[in-house]
């Protein structure tokens, strides 16, 4: 079963972009908006036009003319108009780095305005890149209120969110839920930092997800500020439309005059091997394209916190780090407690010397000790 099927204008052309084991397809022609296809396992095209569940929509809706979607974009011309109607302008699909672009240039119908949507795919781990390009080329600054990084809409037929929340000493912790008629936000306002509350990653699936089958498509991010993904599921579409991108609030930006705005990446994959598939395939990604020397093996770790939480002392890491070595271990990670009156996290932190009642000779002799058992070391600071 296809995930998301959508309609396509006549005499248009399919641009496929293609993974190793999914693709997106996209369709239009100059002068004319660009339509969202599909996204998927790997289908033959006539496939996905054949199942009869076609409905035809934008791959960027804009506020402004016939525009009944979710809004990806609202801006202020200089004489106060916000509406946008952005027609291609030319398509064009080059090689970068590892990806395969595919880049629609999209200019106003009126407005000397452009925006360029960029589909960039990474065969080898399934994993497709989308972000927009914005560029002002009128004669007096644009305000660009909402600019979403993409805009994805796929099928509401029961749709389920997975998502992760959390806070100091709960990160992490799985939310699944239906994608219930309205909008469902996830996102953060906590400024420059990296939110720990909520994550800028988010999986849905048709029907409760399950760990090792049916099909998910799951999306992260590439942003550590402030952001939002929007799942709206209005009663008269049966569609969810993903909107993913920095969060509008209190974002608005000036784009003055012969400048351009670039929007942060999401990268998205899909697997008909449930969530598991969605996660090997971000790890795949992750490992050999995001992470510096990611393929290679890493040192075998132990860290002191869950042996002995903030109850470090001498005696105690020597006696843990010689166990563990004899076992085969190669790097050692003292973490909490080793500093000043570090005893709970409300006491010490921020005094990084050594607690003397704990390291009687110094934290340097302590460190020194350690080449005798044959391990590397490391401390949390």
């Amino acid at each position: 079963m296809l995930l998301a099927i959508f309609a396509v204008a006549a005499h248009a052309e399919d641009y496929v972009i293609s993974t190793k084991n999914t693709m997106m397809v996209l369709s239009g022609k100059k002068g004319e908006r660009l339509n969202f296809v599909y996204y998927g396992p790997t289908a033959p095209v006539n496939e996905i036009r054949a199942t009869g569940n076609a409905v035809n929509w934008g791959a960027y809706p804009t506020f402004g003319t016939h525009c009944t979607a979710e809004h990806a974009m609202l801006v202020t011309h200089p004489n106060g108009d916000n509406s946008l109607e952005l027609a291609i302008e030319e398509v064009k699909q080059y090689k970068e780095d590892e990806a395969n672009v595919t880049e629609f240039v999209m200019k106003d119908k009126v407005f000397p305005f452009y925006v360029s949507v960029l589909y960039k795919a990474i065969p080898d781990v399934d994993v497709i890149k989308v972000s927009t390009v914005i560029t002002n080329k009128e004669k007096k600054a644009v305000t660009l209120n909402r600019f979403a990084s993409a805009y994805l809409p796929i099928k509401s037929n029961e749709m389920w969110l997975s998502y992760l929340v959390g806070g100091w000493g709960a990160e992490c912790q799985l939310v699944e839920q239906p994608i219930n008629r309205g909008r469902t936000v996830v996102g953060n306002h906590d400024g420059a930092r990296t939110s720990f509350v909520t994550h800028p990653s988010f999986m849905v699936s048709r029907g409760e997800p399950k760990e090792h089958e049916g099909i998910v498509i799951g999306g992260t991010l590439l942003w550590t500020g402030n952001y939002e993904l929007s799942f709206l599921n209005e009663s008269n579409s049966n569609y969810v439309e993903i909107t993913a991108g920095i969060n509008p609030e209190a974002s608005a930006y000036t784009l003055e005059p012969k400048e351009t705005f670039t929007t942060p990446e999401l990268a998205l994959t899909c697997s008909n091997e449930g969530k598991g598939g969605v996660s090997r395939n971000f790890h795949r990604w992750g490992r050999k394209y995001q992470i510096i020397g990611g393929t290679q093996p890493r040192d075998i770790l132990l860290n002191s916190w869950e042996g002995v939480y903030f109850k470090v002392n001498q005696e105690g890491m020597n006696a843990m780090m010689r166990d563990f070595a004899a076992i085969g271990g190669e790097l050692f990670v003292m973490d909490d407690g080793w500093f000043g009156k570090r005893i709970n996290d409300r006491a010490g932190l921020g005094d990084w010397q050594a607690n003397p009642e704990r390291f009687k000779n110094g934290l340097a002799a302590f460190v020194k000790r350690i080449k005798d058992i044959g391990i590397n070391f490391g401390i949390w600071i």
